[in-house]
C-alpha cells in the first residue's frame, strides 16, 4: 500500500519579484488568484539548496485531500 499527500501553492513571478497568490490581500479579500492585482504583497525570496532544489520559503501551501480539491485552490 502506497501513501501520498497532495498540496498546492500558487505563485507569480513578475518584475523579478516572487509573489504568493494565495496570501490574502492587505485590504482583505481572498488572495490574488483571481488575477494580478496591485497590493502590499511582499516579495518572497527564491532559494536553492541541494536537498530541496528551488523553493520559496514562506509560500503558502494548501493541503488537498483529493485531486479534485486542487482545482478549488
Amino acid at each position: 500500500d502506497a501513501q501520498f499527500s497532495l498540496s498546492a501553492s500558487y505563485l507569480e513571478i513578475y518584475n523579478e519579484g516572487v509573489f504568493d497568490l494565495l496570501t490574502p490581500r492587505a485590504a482583505g479579500g481572498e488572495g490574488l488568484a483571481g488575477g494580478r492585482a496591485v497590493n502590499a504583497a511582499k516579495d518572497l525570496p527564491l532559494k536553492w539548496d541541494a536537498q530541496q532544489g528551488f523553493h520559496v520559503p514562506g509560500l503558502k501551501l494548501v493541503q488537498c485531500p483529493q485531486i479534485s480539491k486542487m482545482i478549488e485552490v
